[in-house]
């Protein structure tokens, strides 16, 4: 009998993730990316993708893969098998160095195949991930259902599908679709994705277990893929209120694959919570040079702040405006978190709701709400964030705030005392806050 990891659970909200799972095709934070820079893609099947041809990789054991991939493809610019390979090598490679040019290839690479065969399966699911990785998931969803319609056992048609129900903030169907690929292949990507979700729904110790048997299924021959996963687990460690275990999984991940910018973000946040602040600012700088992401950019002007840095927290906060508009999710939090430009905070919870009805979204919705005076829909969308029961002390403070600015002393001090059961040191800033308005209430 095949494992059954994700319990029969129904919930009356689809809702999303906090933290992306790992696999094939992790999906990141944040809202839909801006306009490619890099060369136009070709589609002359005759003359294969050019942009990824004329690419020239670095030495490293997947770089030399690509170029590899790149000479069989040249040698056959029609067979769809070559055309699959150098794309799959470049995807891989954009996630070890994080390096978004490098999806652009392979994004030529499959408007190639496309060209050649547009209903191969194969091609289909291909181009499912790179629709991923711009944030489009109700288009990559649609190209995985087509799959599926054709072979309802095709383990990764299912997987990508259920990347995009949990960024749309359909639960439920992700719960099915990961339990229908568990059903048919438990490997390194169901269990990953398995592991997640109970998270999600505050099962902390069976999402340990199920993460051990995906790190357990990895193979050395995708370092990466392992890398994430003690990423992500690194990140539950630390939503736990555990900067130690975190750490550790970060460095393990960085063993795995060096300079892997998702592991050094996790480190990075370990190092904070260890009071290691010069540390902490140093390695997510490194991190918002390779990758600048809204998040990391508040996040270290947040640590800038509280050691008077003005100047530098002035200057990560403008790098994040600037990207605001394409990821409004964590600015509209961060407004709301500081209680500044109320109005604004709304308009971009909205705009990052419209898009993206998960956890996170309705999270902010609540915070950015609660600071315009609006508590009723305040408490609504605090009640849909919580709805899966997460266990994330973050969210119980945000739910603390919320009764409190609605004048629900009771409420505000039952939320708190939940949040500091997971994680009493978590956002310091914020707690202070609600301690100040809860001792005079």
């Amino acid at each position: 009998m095949k494992p059954r990891i994700l319990y029969p659970v129904t919930f009356a909200l689809g809702l999303a993730a906090l933290s992306p799972a790992c696999g094939e095709s992790p999906a990141p934070e944040g809202e839909p990316a801006g306009p490619s820079s890099t060369p136009a893609v070709s589609v002359d099947a005759d003359a294969g993708p050019a942009a990824a041809l004329a690419y020239v990789p670095d030495d490293s054991v997947t770089g030399r893969k690509i170029a590899a991939a790149q000479q069989q493809l040249r040698d056959g610019p029609r067979r769809i098998d070559a055309h699959l390979s150098l794309a799959t090598v470049l995807m891989r490679r954009q996630r070890e160095t994080s390096n978004a040019v490098l999806m652009r290839y392979a994004e030529d690479v499959l408007a190639s195949a496309r060209a050649l065969a547009p209903a191969d399966p194969q091609v289909k699911l291909m181009h499912a991930m790179t629709l991923q990785d711009g944030h489009r998931f109700e288009q990559a969803a649609e190209r995985a259902r087509e799959v599926l319609a054709a072979d309802p056992d095709d383990t990764t048609a299912h997987l990508v599908l259920a990347d995009a129900q949990l960024e749309l903030g359909d639960y439920e169907g992700a719960m099915d679709s990961v339990q229908a690929a568990m059903d048919r292949r438990p490997d390194l990507r169901s269990y990953n994705r398995a592991a997640h979700l109970r998270w999600l729904v505050g099962d902390f110790d069976s999402a340990l277990a199920i993460m051990e048997l995906a790190l357990d299924a990895g193979s050395s021959r995708d370092p990466e893929a392992s890398a994430w996963c003690y990423a992500d687990l690194g990140t539950m460690f630390l939503h736990r209120g555990d900067p130690a275990r975190a750490m550790a999984s970060a460095d393990r991940a960085l063993a795995l694959v060096p300079g892997y910018v998702p592991g050094m973000a996790v480190k990075a946040r370990a190092l904070a919570r260890q009071q290691r602040a010069p540390e902490a600012i140093a390695l997510l700088s490194e991190v918002v040079e390779r990758r600048a992401a809204v998040e990391d950019l508040l996040t270290l002007a947040s640590w800038h702040e509280q050691h008077g840095e003005a100047e530098a927290a002035a200057q990560r906060r403008q790098q994040a405006d600037l990207l605001a508009d394409d990821d409004p999710r964590p600015m509209a939090l961060d407004l709301a978190r500081r209680g500044v430009q109320t109005k604004r905070a709304v308009k971009l919870a909205e705009t990052a709701l419209a898009r993206r009805a998960n956890i996170a979204a309705h999270d902010a919705m609540a915070m950015a709400l609660a600071r315009d005076g609006q508590h009723e829909r305040a408490r609504a969308s605090m009640n849909e964030a919580q709805a899966m029961g997460t266990a994330d002390a973050n969210l119980h403070l945000h739910a603390a705030m919320v009764h409190a600015l609605a004048g629900d002393p009771v409420q505000a001090r039952a939320a708190l005392a939940i949040a500091d059961g997971i994680d009493a040191g978590a956002d310091l800033l914020l707690r202070a806050e609600l301690e100040q308005r809860l001792g005079a209430a």
